[in-house]
């Protein structure tokens, strides 16, 4: 346990060789752990030190994107405006956009799915939506020998890869479990939850919880806003909430992306099959299917780049990474009455879309951008002989030094938060240009399901019918939950420890 940090050394100019606030949250919580009392994560004694993240990426093929007549972009939102104003440019906070009118000159123009002329922008530093998503995803479909897809021009079998429903439920607040309010004992399986999730439009407190303005809110909080919404006293606390898809319709967005289309996934939601089956995906090496041009688009491990690059090198195409899929709303919906992803600069029943992102009370209608990541941490066993001597050792291998030596290798991103949105980071690495957007998941990422509790048992019991029945179109949603939602629950009861924030 790190809890002496008097035997942390200093260099001669009298600086710590390591200091534990230079590390992201995210990274270090992770190692936080209180064997009496069963508590994970944040202000638990530490057990080991985080030295590199491997967070889960979206990879796209940039080649593709550009031969089709899609212009490339990197701009971050909050650099958006003042982007604009300095380069006399319209560019909206979309990960995705077509728009009417060029937004910058020197843009190449193509037609949409509609068959209209647009300029199609990419943005890699803002996320896609749902339907920004969709509409890329069609397009680089072609289907193979036994399924038709969107596009027969496509140079691509499918537009995405993606086994992780991570970005579609961490997005609008839901997860795969939460704390039992009614007992604060045990953890029960919220993957097909259909309370609504919430947005903090204004500084706000639930019950015993208090937001932020941007804040969405937990799971406790929104059980708490569904029993008491229409109560007359809540009338000022609703007015500061916006109504965000609970962990159900995001879960079923996900499994649409994989379902063949026409298929039904559940209720008033059929597949859209933009991704390969479960079936398809033969031995599990996702990457594959990228690096072939199988699909232009992937979700999968940063540490994979180097094998990327190589392949894509060897071809003489290029590869870049882009924010991962984000819910986000526009003023006055961006899809038509037929579905089409509206044109920014087009009129719809009398008004012109501006593509503006959605507020209330100022705050903009978006959820988190986040991803999942595997953290590599350091500890001393409990046996260890020389446990001091050890704790010098470790304090230089996870210190900025060491991490600028692991970085250069390609192999993670520093958990030094400082180190992972420095220059000399960017400097040492190699395969793309669009680094910036690592530093912000190194910030803010997750574990993911596999690694909450002391085993992945609980996992197991509906993992099967997930990846074989649900995501092959075999079993709807409705079967799945109707499946396992008591069998997880009962096994949930079954572990000790809990994880702060899993509320």
């Amino acid at each position: 346990m790190f809890a002496n940090e008097s035997l942390i050394t200093k260099n001669e100019n009298g600086a710590k060789v390591l200091d534990l606030s230079d590390f992201s949250a995210s990274s270090i919580n992770r190692f936080r752990v209180n064997p009496e009392t069963k508590w994970c994560g944040e202000n638990e004694p530490l057990y080991a030190l985080p030295q590199m993240s491997d967070v889960t990426v979206l990879y796209y093929n940039e080649t593709n994107f550009t031969n089709a007549g899609i212009n490339i972009i990197s701009i971050a939102e909050d650099k958006l405006s003042e982007y604009n104003a300095n380069n006399s440019t319209s560019y909206k906070p979309h990960g995705y956009a077509e728009y009417k009118e060029a937004p910058a000159t020197g843009l190449t123009s193509s037609t949409n799915e509609t068959g209209q002329t647009v300029y199609k922008v990419f943005n890699n530093k803002i996320g896609m939506n749902w339907n920004e998503l969709e509409v890329v995803g069609k397009f680089f479909t072609k289907g193979t020998s036994s399924y038709q897809g969107w596009n027969s021009d496509s140079p691509s079998s499918y537009g995405l890869l993606t086994e992780y429903w991570f970005p579609f439920g961490w997005s609008v607040g839901g997860d795969c479990m939460a704390l039992d309010p009614s007992s604060q004992e045990n953890y029960i399986f919220t993957l097909g939850d259909k309370t609504s999730n919430y947005l903090a439009t204004d500084n706000v407190t639930i019950d015993e919880d208090s937001y932020a303005k941007g804040d969405l809110l937990n799971y406790r909080s929104r059980l708490y806003v569904e029993s008491h919404k229409d109560d007359s006293a809540m009338a000022d606390t609703m007015a500061k909430l916006y109504e965000m898809p609970s962990q159900y319709e995001s879960f079923k967005e996900f499994v649409s992306l994989t379902t063949r289309k026409g298929t039904k996934v559940d209720t008033n939601k059929a597949g859209i099959g933009i991704s390969p089956t479960k079936e398809e995906i033969t031995g599990g090496v996702k990457i594959n299917y990228f690096t072939s041009g199988q699909t232009s688009m992937v979700i999968e491990s940063y540490t994979l780049q180097n094998g990327v690059r190589v392949a894509f090198n060897s071809s003489n195409k290029k590869f870049n990474i882009a924010k991962m899929i984000q819910y986000r709303e526009y003023e006055g919906g961006d899809t038509d009455s037929d579905g089409h992803l509206k044109v920014i600069g087009e009129t719809y029943d009398g008004n012109v879309y501006t593509g503006d992102l959605k507020t209330q009370n100022g705050v903009g209608i978006k959820g988190r951008s986040t991803s999942s990541a595997l953290n590599l941490g350091w500890g001393i066993p409990e046996n260890s002989k020389h446990k001091e001597e050890a704790f010098k050792f470790l304090q230089y291998w996870c210190s900025e030094e060491a991490q600028k030596v692991l970085a250069g290798a390609n192999d993670g991103i520093p958990t030094n938060t400082r180190l992972s949105r420095s220059d000399d980071y960017i400097s040492r690495t190699d395969g793309f240009n669009n680094y910036s957007i690592l530093g912000d998941y190194v910030d803010d990422s997750e574990i993911g399901d596999w690694s909450y509790l002391e085993n992945k048992d609980w996992v197991t019991l509906w993992s099967d019918d997930l990846n074989d029945g649900v995501r092959n179109g075999k079993m709807t949603l409705s079967q799945f939950f109707s499946n396992h939602s008591r069998d997880v629950n009962a096994k949930l009861a079954t572990y000790s420890y809990k994880i702060h924030g899993k509320d």
